[in-house]
């Protein structure tokens, strides 16, 4: 396809060539600075579109587009007017001169995207037609042309042969004479094929007619015809009117098939959240059990045999519960489903209690644990927890694939605004170092840097993977500079807003938790809901073992019951029960009037944020998710056994 652009600016020419080359579409450009030359250029060639310069040497752009309109070629060609700017008068006299639109030309995006779509009715056509002409001559013309433009015509003397076609093909677009031979016409073909249901009902149709009246045209729109042209059939405008129908059906079938598809994703987005909380659920309710009845053999005296093997079931338990944590924290940052807090955050306290959570281990392989920590003059908000995590990954990392040498942790202030500040954070070893070849995927999730490093260390691949993404959530990023044999540099970076004031509250806990529960807090009348046997027999041991006074239900409906008839002084809560979950059971509790203030605690194995937040809403005052870590359970026992008084 040929574009003649007439315009002394060159740089402009090279603009608009090189920004329509972009569009994929196979355009030749040929410039002309003034009318003279254009003129010249035209009588020698056929151009599928021109474009002109308002202001020219010799000529203004509406005087060279009549003198383009007397050449024999031009007659449909398109001609744009490109100005500085335009006002109706000025419209109205380029539209009489024949000019086919007036752009600025500084809007050179929406002047290409206007040139590239009469340009694309060069390309050819795509589709299948399903044509209707008895007259033998013109279907016979109609088809060869039709094919000539790309289209796959299927094509019939009468309605009647054309509805079995109709009913069982596949079309695009249907043209069609109103007037036909034969039991049906062409109206009331248009009109049983708006009869059908789905898209076979929509699909375009192209009237054909030899008459062309106010009245017919009225009468063609209300049948339900898409568009018409008039016989005898001018080519150019055939064209255009198929290329625009079967382009909009084209365009609507990829709406459908992306609503489709898009409704697919989310549905099997949703069975997977329903998976794996089912999942989650599922692990959390036995780990609980196996956990807790470690932390009862401890409480009862053990060997230093047994000691030795309960440690190593907790540990294999807290393995297990890492490992579903991570897949369920990756599967809500790839759905965009994970949120992050912003609490009162101390960068140099966060990378000291990293250290201290290693510092056994890391003693035990007798490497030099060090931190070397920047004050931050001013506080900061983030998520304190998903900070400790991403850093214990790298910590816990550094640990296990050194074994000899040293490991330093480090946070550093990058850059800061009036509103954030930009921090680096990073774990130092003399580890065994990493392949460049291996650093590429290494923060892929499920990747590790090769079959041998899983073999010998284990680990699922999915720290990093999260460390990373972590990192991106808070405004940052993560990566490692790594030498094979010497040691590497694991770094993460984050943007933290700003806060008030220069210190962080101190977390609301007793450190003496168990000591206050069997003393100050002894007796107390607790109402414990769990219908699993053995989760229900390990809790109830650990608060009789603490000397609390408990009752226990099977599941929400019995928890009513007893409610109703006693007093409690704290209420544990299941989530997920029979005949009445914990949700339900609470909200009515809450309208007992001497339960109406009873601190209840969800204490349950659905894990989610989302959890709860439908925990809180119904009215319960904390949460605990299983399996439990009973120093946590003192503490939440005391908080709010404080607070309510009793």
């Amino acid at each position: 396809m040929h574009v003649l652009l007439v315009d002394d600016h060159s740089l402009y020419r090279e603009i608009l060539d090189k920004s329509l080359t972009g569009t994929g579409i196979g355009v030749t450009f040929h410039a002309a600075t003034n009318g003279h030359q254009a003129i010249h250029m035209a009588s020698a060639r056929t151009f599928e579109l021109v474009a002109i310069s308002m202001q020219l040497a010799d000529t203004d752009g509406i005087a060279l587009c009549q003198q383009l309109r007397h050449l024999p070629d031009f007659k449909y060609t398109p001609i744009i007017i490109l100005t500085s700017s335009a006002t109706r008068d000025f419209g109205l006299k380029a539209e009489m001169a024949g000019v086919t639109e007036i752009f600025r030309k500084q809007d050179i995006e929406e002047l290409v995207s206007f040139m590239g779509r009469f340009l694309n009715r060069f390309q050819p056509l795509q589709g299948r037609v399903l044509y209707v002409e008895d007259n033998d001559a013109q279907r016979q013309a109609m088809n060869v042309q039709l094919t000539e433009w790309g289209l796959t015509v299927d094509s019939h003397a009468s309605a009647d042969d054309a509805w079995e076609s109709f009913m069982t093909g596949d079309h695009d677009l249907v043209i069609t004479d109103i007037v036909l031979d034969g039991r049906m016409s062409g109206s009331r073909f248009v009109n049983r094929i708006r009869r059908q249901s789905g898209s076979c009902g929509d699909l375009p149709i192209l009237a054909l007619t030899a008459f062309d009246s106010e009245a017919r045209r009225i009468e063609l729109f209300n049948l339900g015809v898409s568009d018409y042209v008039t016989k005898p059939v001018l080519p150019e405008e055939l064209h255009s009117r198929i290329r625009s129908l079967i382009s909009t059906k084209q365009i609507a079938d990829r709406d459908q098939q992306l609503r489709q598809a898009l409704y697919q994703a989310e549905q099997a987005s949703r069975a997977k959240s329903i998976f794996l909380a089912n999942i989650s659920h599922e692990i959390r309710t036995p780990m609980n059990a196996i956990l807790g009845m470690s932390t009862l053999m401890r409480r009862c005296g053990v060997t230093p045999e047994q000691k030795d093997r309960l440690g190593k079931i907790e540990n294999a338990g807290k393995h297990l519960l890492g490992i579903i944590d991570n897949v369920l924290d990756l599967s809500k940052i790839e759905a965009g489903k994970f949120t992050l807090d912003e609490v009162p955050v101390i960068p140099g306290d966060i990378v000291a209690c990293v250290a201290n959570m290693v510092i056994d281990l890391a003693q035990s392989k007798h490497l030099e644990l060090t931190v070397d920590a920047q004050p931050i003059p001013f506080s900061l908000l983030g998520d304190r927890t998903r900070l400790q995590q991403a850093l214990l990954n790298y910590t816990a990392n550094a640990i296990k694939f050194t074994e000899k040498g040293s490991i330093v942790l480090r946070v550093r202030l990058e850059e800061e605004s009036d509103d954030h500040a930009f921090l680096r954070f990073e774990v130092e070893d003399s580890g065994i170092g990493i392949s460049p070849e291996a650093i590429q995927r290494l923060f892929s999730a499920f990747e590790q840097a090769d079959t041998s490093t899983t073999r010998k260390y284990g680990g699922t691949g999915l720290g990093l993977a999260i460390t990373r993404k972590l990192a991106q959530l808070m405004g940052g990023d993560a990566g490692v500079t790594s030498t094979l044999g010497v040691g590497s540099t694991f770094w993460l970076t984050v943007r933290l807003r700003k806060g008030q004031g220069t210190s962080v509250p101190a977390e609301d806990t007793e450190p003496n938790a168990e000591t206050l529960l069997t003393t100050t807090y002894r007796g107390r009348h607790l109402l414990l809901v769990e219908d699993e046997p053995i989760n229900r027999e390990i809790t109830l041991t650990l608060l009789k073992g603490i000397g609390q006074n408990v009752t226990a239900a099977v599941d929400g409906q019995q928890a009513l019951e007893l409610a109703t008839q006693n007093h409690y002084n704290l209420i544990l809560m299941d989530m997920q029960m029979p005949n009445m979950d914990g949700l339900e059971a609470t909200q009515r509790i809450r309208q007992l009037a001497h339960n109406a203030n009873v601190p209840i605690v969800a204490m349950t194995a659905n894990a989610f944020a989302e959890d709860k937040a439908r925990c809180l809403e119904a009215g319960m005052d904390d949460f605990l998710a299983k399996p439990v870590n009973t120093e946590q359970l003192h503490h939440t026992l005391v908080k709010w056994l404080k607070k309510n008084g009793r």
